[in-house]
């Protein structure tokens, strides 16, 4: 069992009548509570293993852009972020039109 800490905010500001832009941002701890220790059998021998990670605290960003082209065409870019202190810190980003029929 594992419990976790987790605050985030995403904000959005309107710069004119085609251009909107977001920004946002969390941070969470995760910890496990119950379970640190575990039992397996191997060939008729019981294992305890109690190595491992216990506990996580990651962060995370990601930036928009949203282009109103027409009233059914949008253009949008995003890019986002995640770092973490048990995993390689991950880059993404994304870009595309969405049409409306």
């Amino acid at each position: 069992m594992q419990g976790s800490f987790h605050v985030g905010e995403q904000f959005t500001s309107k710069i004119n009548d085609r251009l909107t832009l977001t920004a946002g941002g969390e941070l969470e701890h995760r910890g496990v509570l119950a379970g640190l220790e575990q039992t397996y059998k191997v060939s008729d021998t019981f294992v305890n293993y109690r190595e491992g990670s216990y506990y996580e605290n990651t962060a995370a960003g990601n930036l928009g852009a949203n282009v109103s082209l027409d009233n059914n065409t949008l253009a949008y870019l995003h890019l986002n972020s995640r770092f973490s202190d048990q995993t390689r810190g991950t880059y993404g980003a994304s870009m595309g039109i969405q049409i409306q029929f």
